[in-house]
C-alpha cells in the first residue's frame, strides 16, 4: 500500500512538471506590427509602450518602456515608398483592439489625425509623402496581454 502511495505521488508529480513545462507565458511586450503597401512589407518600429500580463501564478506584471518620438529618429524608421491614395495595410499576429494614426510632416510640427478603416488599413492622403505615420495601438486580453505601444514608419 505504501508502494502504491509513493508510486502514485511521483507520477502525478511527473504528470504536474510535464503540463508547467508545457505551460505558455504570455508574451512580455507587445506584438510586432508591419505595413503592407503594394509589394513591399516592414515592421514598423515600436516606441513607448506599457504592457501587463499574468504570470503562472495568476500575478499581474508589468513594464513600461519610453522612447524619443519618431521625428527624432527618422534614420531608424522603416520607409515605405507610396503614392498619394494608397492603401497601407496594418497588421499584427495578435490583432489590435483599437487602433489610431497620425501623420507628422517633416516640414512642420503640426500633425493630422488619420482614421484607420476597421480592417486596419490607412489610406494615404494627397499630401502624405515626406512624413512619418505613428500607429497607437491597444489590446486588452488579460490572458494573452494587453496594454498599448506606439509605431512609426516613413513614407519618402
Amino acid at each position: 500500500m505504501k508502494k502504491t502511495r509513493i508510486l502514485f505521488c511521483l507520477l502525478s508529480a511527473a504528470a504536474l512538471a510535464a503540463v508547467w513545462q508545457h505551460r505558455v507565458m504570455p508574451p512580455r511586450e507587445p506584438p510586432d506590427l508591419t505595413a503592407t503597401c503594394q509589394n513591399q512589407t516592414a515592421t514598423l518600429w515600436r516606441g513607448t509602450y506599457g504592457w501587463q500580463w499574468m504570470d503562472y501564478f495568476g500575478s499581474g506584471q508589468g513594464v513600461t518602456s519610453d522612447s524619443p518620438h519618431p521625428l527624432d529618429v527618422l534614420e531608424e524608421l522603416p520607409a515605405l515608398a507610396a503614392e498619394a491614395g494608397d492603401r497601407i495595410s496594418v497588421s499584427s499576429p495578435a490583432a489590435p483592439d483599437s487602433l489610431t494614426a497620425e501623420r507628422f510632416s517633416r516640414v512642420g510640427p503640426d500633425s493630422e489625425a488619420l482614421t484607420p478603416q476597421p480592417d486596419g488599413v490607412l489610406l494615404l492622403p494627397e499630401e502624405g509623402r515626406d512624413s512619418v505615420y505613428v500607429i497607437h495601438a491597444r489590446w486588452n486580453d488579460t490572458f494573452t496581454g494587453s496594454g498599448n505601444a506606439v509605431y512609426a514608419f516613413y513614407v519618402p
